[in-house]
Order: structure tokens, then C-alpha cells, then sequence
């Protein structure tokens, strides 16, 4: 089958995520503005994961869950100590970041209840002992938890 001889009539919509600030570089001479015009019809600005702590038990505790059920592993969650380092890690690698590192710790974890040190060694080295992240973690995810009973992961 070739391609076809007539157009056809197509709806779509397209939806661009970055990191950048394209108003500054428009401004700047980087990036086209009427590209910047035709895309930049309704804007969202979602925070980086290192702003939204309330976020984080919620997100880790969701891949957690979706890992141990692929690799088939009775994970049952995090050590105090490991949910101290997640509050305290400032996530340079956004959610991408969050999701790698519940991969590799239910991966490597030999335990149902995974430590700082299977998920990152740069986690085991920065986890301050006492500073109150393991009642945050657990108050964060409650409040996060409570506001979005409804919702339903697939």
C-alpha cells in the first residue's frame, strides 16, 4: 500500500513538556516564536519533584508497588531510614529519577522492607540521623493520600 492521493481531514492536538524556559529563549534567539506561539496555547507549569515533597511517599510508594508486582518479590516498603534520605534528596533527575530508584532498590532488595543502601548509595551516605523525615514522610503521605482518596492507579 502507498500513500494516498487526497488529504484527509485530521484533529489532533499536541502536548510539549520541557525543562526550559522557552520565553526566555525565544527572547533569546533559540527557539522559534511563531513555533512558540502555535504550541504555547494553554501552559502548565508542574514544580520539579524536589519542590513537591508531599509528593514523594505517594510516588515512590506507587512504583514500589508496581516493581514488586512485575518481578514477583514480597516487597512490603521502605525503612525509616530510606524514607528519611527520599525526603532529604533533592530529585535533580525529577520523577524519571524516583522511578529508576524504586526499580533498582525492589530489584536489588534482599529484604521486604528496602533500606537507604539498595536504593542508592548516595542515599546510605546523606541519611542525617533523627532529623524527623520518617514522621514526615508518613505525615506527607497521609495528607497527600487523604486529598486524593479517588484516585485509582491503573
Amino acid at each position: 500500500m502507498g500513500g494516498g492521493e487526497r488529504a484527509l481531514p485530521f484533529d489532533a492536538r499536541l502536548i510539549c513538556a520541557t525543562n526550559r524556559d522557552l520565553e526566555e529563549a525565544v527572547t533569546a534567539g533559540r527557539f522559534r516564536a511563531d513555533l512558540d506561539y502555535r504550541i504555547n496555547v494553554l501552559p502548565v507549569r508542574v514544580p520539579p519533584l524536589g519542590e513537591r515533597p508531599e509528593d514523594i511517599p505517594l510516588l515512590l510508594t506507587r512504583y514500589l508497588r508496581e516493581f514488586a508486582a512485575r518481578f514477583e518479590v514480597p516487597i512490603t516498603g521502605f525503612a525509616p531510614a530510606a524514607e528519611e534520605a527520599a525526603l532529604e534528596w533533592s530529585w535533580p533527575g525529577n520523577v524519571r529519577e524516583l522511578v529508576n530508584r524504586a526499580e533498582r532498590a525492589v530489584a536489588l532488595a534482599e529484604r521486604p522492607v528496602i533500606g537507604p543502601a539498595t536504593c542508592s548509595r548516595s542515599w546510605s551516605a546523606r541519611v542525617a540521623a533523627g532529623s524527623g523525615a520518617s514522621r514526615r514522610w508518613r505525615r506527607l503521605g497521609r495528607r497527600r493520600n487523604d486529598a486524593r482518596s479517588s484516585v485509582r492507579w491503573p
